[in-house]
C-alpha cells in the first residue's frame, strides 16, 4: 500500500575520505541523505488516539489535552479516519469502529466531551490496545499517545515493547507520545517514539499541545511514503562496523549487509545517517567487478519508499587528489553536526538518569567548547546546548524539567 513518486524522494551517498592509498586498511565513514522534495500524499489516514484518563490528568491537563484534540479535528481532512481509546488501569475502545471526519467530527467531539478522570496509569495495554487498533484497519495509520504519569498498572513494559518489536520491519506503525505535564516517564515515552518512526513532544499548556500537534499533523498530511527501508551492502574489502541516526543513536555492528528503516517520508524531510566503514584497499586483480572508472565501491545502497527504488554507493579512489564536492562537503557537515549533538545530548542524559546532574552539565560544557573550538561550528547548536546546560544546572528543579531534556534529545534520535 506504499506510494511514491521517484522523483519526489532523492537519495545521497558518499564516502567522507575520497582517496585511500593502495595496500591501506582504514576506517572512513559514509554518509546517507535521503530527501523528500515534492510528491503526491497519502490521500487519507486512520489516527488512532489514546488518550490518559487516570487521577493525576485532573489539574486543568485533561481539558488541555481535549480541546487541544477537538481542535486539530478541524484541522484533519475529510477523508480521514479517527478512532479514541481512553486508559487509565483499564483500556476502553470509545469508537467501534473508526469516524469519517467528513460526517464525523460532531460525533467525536462529543466522546471527547464526555471523558473523565480516575484510576492509574496502564501505559502497557493501551499501547498494545492502539496497536491492535490501528493494524485492524489495513490502511495507513499512525498513533498518538497523549499521558501524564509514569506507568504503574497492568503489565510491565517490556510487553509494549514486545508488541512493538513484533511488527513487521517493512510495516512500522509510528506512535507518537505527548508527555502533558512535569511527571511523565519521558524516557520510555521517547523509546516507544523512536522505536516506530514516530515523534515525541513534552507540553505543559493547551497552546503548546496545539502547537506540536499541528506540527505533526502538517506532517502526517504531506507524507508521501511510509516505511522507507535502505539496505547497505558491503562488498569485497568492506565491512559495516557502525551505525549512527535515525531510532538508534549508538548501534554498533559487524556486518557485510544492513537494513534501516528510516520511517514516514513527507515534504521537507531529510533524514541524515552516517555509519563507520572499515575498508581494506583492493588489489588490481581483485578490482575486477568492484569497481567503477577506477572507484573502489565498497558497500551498495538501495532506498526502497513505497514503489520506487533508488540506489547509490559509498566508494573511494585510486586518484590521489581525489577530493568532495561542495554538495557533499555540506552534506558532511550537517550530518557530523547531528551526530556530534546526539552524542553529547546522550551522555549528558546517561550522567543525569544516575543522579549526577554536575557531570551532566560538565558534559554539556564539553560539547559547547567542542562546537566552538572545532572543525564543526554552529551557533544555534551552541544556543540549544546552553538551554540545555541550564535544565541541568537547575538542581532539585530537574525532576520537573526533564521532559524536555529528553525533547532535545528526541530532536536528535530519530
Amino acid at each position: 500500500m506504499e506510494q511514491s513518486n521517484q522523483s519526489c524522494i532523492s537519495l545521497t551517498a558518499f564516502a567522507d575520505t575520497p582517496y585511500i592509498p593502495a595496500q591501506l586498511v582504514q576506517d572512513i565513514h559514509g554518509v546517507l541523505s535521503v530527501d523528500c522534495a515534492e510528491g503526491q500524499v497519502i490521500e487519507s489516514w486512520h489516527i488512532v488516539l489514546a488518550i490518559d484518563i487516570s487521577g493525576s490528568m485532573t489539574g486543568g491537563k485533561i481539558e488541555a489535552v481535549i480541546s487541544s484534540v477537538m481542535l486539530i479535528l478541524e484541522h484533519l481532512r475529510d477523508a480521514d479516519r479517527v478512532s479514541i481509546i481512553q486508559f487509565n488501569d483499564q483500556v476502553t475502545l470509545l469508537t467501534e469502529t473508526p469516524v469519517e471526519l467528513r460526517d464525523g467530527r460532531a460525533t467525536l467531539c462529543s466522546i471527547l466531551k464526555n471523558i473523565s478522570v480516575s484510576g492509574c496509569t496502564n501505559i502497557t495495554d493501551a499501547i498494545i490496545q492502539s496497536v491492535a487498533v490501528a493494524r485492524r484497519r489495513g490502511c495507513y495509520s499512525q498513533i498518538i499517545m497523549f499521558t501524564d504519569g509514569v506507568h504503574n498498572a497492568g503489565s510491565e513494559l517490556r510487553k509494549a515493547f514486545d508488541t512493538i518489536s513484533s511488527m513487521p520491519f517493512d510495516r512500522k506503525i509510528p506512535i507518537n507520545t505527548f508527555s502533558v505535564g512535569p511527571d511523565p516517564d519521558a524516557k520510555e515515552l521517547m523509546k516507544f517514539a523512536s522505536a516506530t518512526g514516530g515523534d515525541y513532544a513534552h507540553v505543559e499548556s493547551t497552546n503548546q499541545i496545539c502547537g506540536k500537534l499541528l506540527i505533526l499533523i502538517d506532517n502526517i498530511a504531506t507524507t508521501v511514503s511510509t516505511n522507507c527501508i535502505l539496505t547497505m551492502t558491503a562488498r569485497a574489502g568492506g565491512r559495516i562496523v557502525g551505525v549512527n541516526g535515525v531510532s538508534r543513536l549508538r548501534e554498533l555492528v559487524v556486518a557485510k549487509k544492513y537494513q534501516i528503516n528510516v520511517g514516514s517520508m513527507y515534504i521537507g524531510r531529510s533524514q541524515k545517517i552516517m555509519c563507520r566503514l572499515s575498508v581494506r584497499v583492493l588489489t588490481d586483480d581483485e578490482m575486477c567487478g568492484n569497481s567503477v572508472n577506477d572507484l573502489q565501491v565498497i558497500a551498495d545502497i538501495t532506498c526502497v519508499a513505497g514503489d520506487a527504488t533508488l540506489s547509490g554507493d559509498f566508494h573511494v579512489s585510486r586518484i590521489e587528489d581525489s577530493i568532495l564536492s561542495q554538495e557533499h562537503s555540506d552534506c558532511l557537515s550537517d550530518a557530523r553536526l547531528e551526530k556530534l549533538m546526539a552524542e553529547i545530548i546522550a551522555k549528558a542524559l546517561d550522567h543525569a538518569e544516575d543522579g549526577e546532574l554536575r557531570r551532566a552539565e560538565f558534559a554539556i560544557s564539553e560539547g559547547i567548547s567542542a562546537l566552538r573550538s572545532g572543525y564543526i561550528r554552529n551557533k544555534g547548536a551552541i544556543d540549544e546546548l546552553t538551554k540545555l546546560g541550564e535544565i541541568f544546572a537547575s538542581g532539585e528543579q530537574y525532576n520537573r524539567r526533564r521532559n524536555s531534556a529528553y525533547e532535545y534529545m528526541g530532536c536528535y534520535n530519530k
